[in-house]
């Protein structure tokens, strides 16, 4: 150890090993198996090159995680990425059709269609009541026809063509009719521009935006098209389906190939014989938590490919990153929270629960508002709903999803297990830090290291009786949760943004291939040309245009 610094130790080690001492060369290494690396090494794996693929911990995947409770098993848990469109999403829908995976309706559509249910300021109404403005805001005319309508008022306000399709294109020129950049102005600031306080507020408990550090941009990506809204699929049997497929297939292409878990990067250096000598920590995961070894390995590469997420390349020693325009771009970003909460249940109590508290409250709500006609309206959802759970063709529809404005943000029913009766739902799908927090108290509710604790479901269970309208006493005691938030290493957060006044073709530029004279690239969706990170998406446009650039199409 140097100085108490277990890294500069390896740097010392790792700069006098001569090429004899080096484990393994490759003609590419990719370092990051998540759904970026795999995707990597699976474009490349007809190139006729020896590709090795390098993962942090010991399981491929990064945010394509997906979990099974053992009472449930039939149950994809999806702790990260959890669905796509075809449209929207044309590479990853097209790489899944190509691996053959079989995929489905995600039945929780959380954009909105006439059904979905809200309950802000204490109060249950339905997306469709904007029509009727029966909703607890104090809205002016113009913004009281329903959240898509405020978004294409804000449209009319800037230059954006309306199409989704050339949005990125368009992105860097588009300005607010005062001539104004979106990207060098935050949400918070071009809403007030033009809406009312009290549409400032509606729009930000429904889409749970953090106001004043996003850039107005990415407001863009929430209009839709026309008035139907996408349809979202899922890969039927998890998400983590889709990195494992493509490892599978990036082995069984070549001999050459290979792949090493519990392996962090943590220097390259060129040298004047075979490229670059990368120097790897070994890692050890326990119970779902990587931590590093004292065991080093030193690996050649002629060009490497890095998907790995921001914070773990800031803790890479290569010179190019230290320069100082490289290290600025790479903290051009802002980091957010992003927590999910399931928890499991002997039966789906709330199923019933979420329809009576509806009615309940929309029938108060209407009678302070002098609407009696709802009162037949909702009665008669509910008798459909409730008719399908009884015959159980209630998961042969679309599920009802809940926003609020409490510190759960949205709660999805995830399904009833066939094998064993099981229900599953997703409590909090949530952008608040307190469960972080939270889940530092309490006793773990079962066991693995994503088991929430008993803190996290009393807090859940206080928050879901007031979504429901019941007594927490109503509610009965999971049998088991668990819990994501990404707040680790290498992810610090669930997703990042561009920060106010960052010009993303600038950064790409800069970041994809940071040294001029080095075959070494960053793949990664947080310095793609799109604003934000949160769809997988990105980060495979970014591969793709690497791959395309600098390895040629095969």
């Amino acid at each position: 150890m140097v100085d108490g610094n277990p890294l500069l130790a390896v740097l010392c080690v790792t700069m006098v090993m001569s090429l004899a001492d080096r484990d393994v060369c490759h003609d590419v290494t990719v370092v990051g198996g998540g759904i970026g690396g795999t995707y990597a090494a699976w474009k490349l794996r007809h190139h006729e090159l020896n590709i090795g693929l390098y993962e942090f911990s010991d399981r491929l995947g990064g945010r394509f995680y997906t979990y099974r409770f053992p009472e449930a098993p039939d149950i994809p848990i999806e702790l990260g990425a959890m669905r796509f469109n075809n449209e929207l999403h044309p590479i990853l829908s097209r790489t899944i059709q190509e691996l053959g995976l079989k995929t489905g309706i995600f039945r929780n559509q959380d954009y909105f269609s006439d059904e979905t249910m809200l309950f802000l300021r204490g109060v249950h109404f339905r997306n469709k009541d904007f029509s009727e403005n029966h909703v607890p805001y104090n809205l002016r005319q113009n913004e009281g026809k329903g959240i898509q309508e405020i978004y294409r008022y804000l449209t009319q306000k800037t230059n954006f063509s309306g199409d989704v399709s050339s949005l990125q294109k368009e992105q860097p020129f588009i300005v607010s009719d005062d001539h104004v950049r979106l990207t060098d102005q935050t949400i918070s600031g071009f809403f007030a521009k033009y809406l009312s306080e009290e549409a400032v507020e509606l729009v930000a408990n429904i889409y749970r935006f953090n106001l004043f550090n996003i850039t107005a941009a990415d407001v863009l990506q929430f209009i839709p098209k026309t008035d139907i809204f996408p349809v979202y699929m899922t890969i039927s049997e998890g998400m983590q389906q889709l990195p494992e497929h493509l490892v599978k297939q990036f082995i069984g292409a070549s001999r050459n190939h290979s792949v090493r878990t519990n392996h962090q990067l943590i220097s390259i250096t060129r040298n004047s014989v075979d490229g670059y000598t990368l120097g790897f920590m070994k890692t050890v995961t326990s119970d779902g938590k990587t931590s590093p070894t004292s065991q080093f390995i030193s690996v050649c590469s002629q060009r490497v490919i890095l998907t790995v997420p921001p914070p773990a390349l800031l803790q890479i020693n290569w010179e190019t990153l230290q320069q100082r325009h490289i290290l600025s771009t790479l903290k051009t970003l802002n980091y957010h929270v992003g927590v999910k909460v399931f928890l499991l249940y002997d039966y789906p109590w709330w199923r019933d629960h979420l329809i009576k508290s509806d009615i309940d409250s929309l029938n108060s709500y209407d009678s302070l508002h002098k609407c009696p006609k709802l009162k037949n309206q909702y009665s008669n959802y509910y008798d459909i709903l409730h008719s399908g759970y009884i015959d159980n063709r209630y998961d042969e529809h679309i599920r009802p999803t809940l926003i609020s404005d409490l510190p759960i943000d949205m709660t999805l029913d995830f399904g009833i297990s066939n094998r064993t009766g099981r229900a599953v739902l997703l409590a909090a799908y949530s952008v608040h830090d307190l469960w972080s927090e939270l889940q530092k108290n309490g006793e773990k509710l079962n066991l693995g290291h994503h088991s929430v604790s008993t803190e996290v479901v009393r807090h859940a269970h206080m928050y879901l009786a007031k979504l429901y309208n019941i007594n927490m006493t109503v509610i009965p005691t999971p049998t088991a949760g668990v819990i994501s938030h990404w707040d680790q290493y290498p992810y610090k957060e669930a997703f990042s943004t561009s920060k106010t006044g960052v010009d993303k073709e600038t950064v790409w530029r800069t970041i994809h291939k940071p040294s001029a004279v080095d075959n070494i690239f960053i793949a990664s969706g947080s310095y793609s040309k799109r604003t934000s990170d949160a769809w997988s998406e990105y980060c495979l446009e970014a591969v793709e245009g690497i791959i395309s650039t600098y390895f040629g199409n095969n």
